[in-house]
């Protein structure tokens, strides 16, 4: 009596949802002083002139005329701190941080007790990602002074990069104990208890900074990917959708969109969501490869092959779309184009049991019942729960007759899972063999 030795269905992986990242924007707000008597010095007229006059084109973005401006306030009073610190802000606006820097250094050698100083080169040094500098500038100003809600802010942004996240938060906490309006401050709270998996503060997080802010389209896509998160799907798809309104060339919104149309097996929906994903962004190989799968689900090999080959051309390290296509050329038993790709998976991600299962199951279909057998035991080495792993590692003892072995493992299998309905029927064909034997 013979066992397949292929008792697991190819499962499609799609991607977990992804949370976006900080908004550029947000990480480094700036003060610009309106005028140079904040300091409190006796200016002539022509400077705060020029003062003013280059503030205007600042405002206006025309930062080469501010930029002139400043400078010829400077030329009249070399001791102003303010037109130093803006003129630092209108160069590091041009991506010019050296010269930022040289401004900001001066301003601080006239004046060390300047905190919006130390805090635009804080700005800086974050840009530059010059961390540690950055998180002692912040505490510097926070230091002369300690109400500087931005400066908690930003500097819970760069505590939160390096994964400091209790630090972050009270950072953020600290911020709006100081301005409970900062839409940003709720909405990168949001985003670390988000990280925590503290799912229901994130959501409130969230909610109150489109409170605040009823524009923040990334606060309406965060939020709905917890409610996926949360499989509250109805409730994700409506936040995506209003994220569209607002912002229609938002690419992720689509992206995210679609894979909650996959969940919910709308592939038509799916497939229309990552095709607007990829006519926005065609370089989004994310998009590529869960259209992909919606296709393989459907049985259009033709057209996900084509999907997970553009994917790998954007992203050559992108194991999701070797590991499906793989599963796929495994379909149409094109096993060594199949096999070809579960090795590059793994030579990017050895730790992807699925691969070694997929893998195993080819060898047991080409006899190749070792090679089988060493990879259903790399599986059960990384994770002993695993009972599809004691399933097909049975299925390969039945095939060399190993009928004691192959009973432990469906045993085992039934052990972890009662329900696995694989491994009982074959542990019933197993006695039937051995009753015969008798």
């Amino acid at each position: 009596m013979k066992i397949s030795s292929r008792t697991l269905a190819i499962i499609l992986i799609v991607s977990s949802f992804s949370i976006i990242g900080f908004v550029l924007f947000s990480n480094t707000k700036e003060e610009v002083t309106t005028n140079s008597q904040s300091d409190n010095q006796s200016i002539p007229h022509d400077t705060i002139d020029d003062f003013n006059r280059a503030y205007a084109h600042y405002q206006s973005k025309e930062y080469e005329l501010a930029l002139a401006d400043y400078s010829q306030a400077l030329k009249i009073n070399p001791q102003d701190t303010s037109a130093y610190m803006n003129r630092g802000i209108v160069y590091r606006k041009l991506k010019k941080y050296e010269l930022a820097l040289a401004d900001y250094n001066q301003a601080l050698s006239i004046n060390p007790q300047l905190p919006k100083v130390y805090y635009n080169r804080a700005n800086v040094y974050n840009e530059l990602k010059k961390y540690e500098l950055a998180l002692a500038d912040y505490s510097q100003a926070l230091k002369i002074n300690p109400q500087l809600a931005l400066a908690y802010y930003n500097r819970g942004i760069i505590y939160d990069k390096l994964k400091k996240y209790e630090l972050a938060l009270a950072d953020y906490n600290q911020a709006l104990s100081i301005n409970p309006q900062l839409p940003n401050v709720y909405y990168n709270r949001g985003i670390v208890y988000d990280k925590l998996k503290k799912y229901e503060l994130a959501l409130a997080d969230y909610s109150q900074a489109l409170k605040i802010n009823p524009q923040d389209t990334d606060a309406y896509i965060n939020r709905g990917n917890v409610y996926a998160e949360l499989k509250k799907y109805k409730l994700a798809l409506a936040d995506y959708s209003q994220a569209l309104k607002i912002n229609p060339q938002n690419f992720y919104t689509y992206y995210n969109r679609g894979k909650i149309y996959a969940q919910l097996k709308k592939y038509e929906l799916a497939l229309a969501d990552y095709s607007q994903a990829l006519t926005i962004n065609p370089q989004l190989f994310e998009a590529y490869t869960n259209r992909g799968i919606v296709y393989a689900k459907l049985k259009k090999y033709e057209l996900a092959l084509a999907d997970f080959n553009q994917a790998l051309k954007i992203n050559p390290q992108n194991f999701y779309a070797y590991y499906n296509r793989g599963k796929i050329y495994a379909e149409l038993k094109k096993y060594e184009l199949a096999l070809a790709d579960f090795n590059q998976v793994l030579k990017i991600n050895s730790q992807h049991t699925n691969v070694y299962i997929n893998r195993g199951n080819i060898y047991a279909e080409l006899k190749k019942y070792e090679l089988a057998l060493a990879d259903f035991n790399q599986v059960i080495t990384m994770d002993s729960q695993n009972p599809s792993a004691y399933n097909n590692r049975g299925t390969v003892y039945v095939q060399l007759k190993e009928y004691e072995l192959a009973l432990a493992d469906f045993n085992q299998a039934l052990k972890i899972d009662s329900r696995h309905t694989n491994a009982y029927n074959n542990r019933k064909i197993i006695y039937s063999i051995l009753n015969n034997q008798q």
